[in-house]
């Protein structure tokens, strides 16, 4: 049993399931937040590599190989949020 009335409303604050929702709310937007932020601001680099056979294709006796290397660089010249 609560002592004051000051003691119950903190007790009724913590335990309140609606404002706990609420805060997980906010945490997880301030983390969607950052994550923008740093998409934003940091350049990425994205690497890809294929490779694709071929044997007695289009008529053509004999095989072939194609091989692709690709390697991108993004930055946003956007300043950040």
């Amino acid at each position: 049993m609560p002592k004051s009335l000051d003691e119950l409303i903190r007790i009724m604050l913590e335990n309140n399931p609606g404002l706990n929702a609420l805060r997980l709310d906010a945490v997880t937007l301030q983390h969607t937040v950052d994550k923008t932020r740093a998409d934003e601001f940091f350049p990425t680099l994205d690497a890809t590599a294929s490779t694709k056979s071929k044997n007695n294709f289009g008529g053509t006796i004999g095989s072939s190989t194609e091989q692709l290397f690709k390697v991108e660089l993004s930055y946003s010249l956007r300043p950040p949020l």
